[in-house]
């Protein structure tokens, strides 16, 4: 299977005082290819197809992310809940069929610091075969702020990932 990487997008973001997150672009733009003739149109169409399968991805994966208080709740209540001990202090919190069958979501959680440290979600579009996997990594501020460290998102049926780093966080001018 060959595996074609899409240009890469690199931006700086920052919330305003206002809350207002702005991206600005670092470097040169992508150059575009010309799209005439079939190879043109061929790519045009298998662009708007990745873009129609990301966006019922992005769509599925807001099911679960930020998960429901209620939804957790009645998951507890029906024992649909395990949890598991990890190494360095951690447990794991699992809600197999959190929104369908045969999905997980499972928090990770730093039971001496009482933070959460990661939040992973296996779940699928249309049959399992269609595999979605979210994996969110939490740090820390040197303040204690808890912050999502690193997000990747994979479709391994369409062999897509997609990977958001956040770093070089630093306090606002007072």
């Amino acid at each position: 299977m060959e595996v074609e990487e899409l240009p890469r997008q690199q931006q700086r973001a920052h919330y305003g005082a206002d809350g207002t997150l702005t991206k600005i672009p670092v470097g040169a733009p992508p150059k575009a290819k010309s799209g005439r003739g079939i190879r043109g149109r061929v790519a045009e169409n298998k662009k708007d197809d990745m873009k129609d399968y990301m966006e019922r991805a992005s769509n599925l994966i807001h099911l679960y992310v930020p998960p429901s208080p209620a939804q957790i709740q009645t998951a507890k209540d029906t024992g649909n809940m395990l949890l598991r001990p990890l190494p360095q202090g951690q447990m794991g919190v699992e809600f197999p069929n959190f929104i369908q069958p045969s999905d997980r979501l499972t928090l990770g959680v730093d039971t001496k610091a009482l933070l959460l440290v990661a939040l992973n979600v296996a779940t699928y579009l249309d049959k399992p075969e269609d595999a979605v996997t979210l994996d969110v990594r939490f740090g820390t501020l040197n303040d204690g702020t808890s912050y999502t460290a690193r997000t990747t998102l994979d479709a391994k049926a369409k062999n897509i990932r997609v990977v958001v780093e956040n770093s070089g966080h630093r306090l606002l001018p007072q």
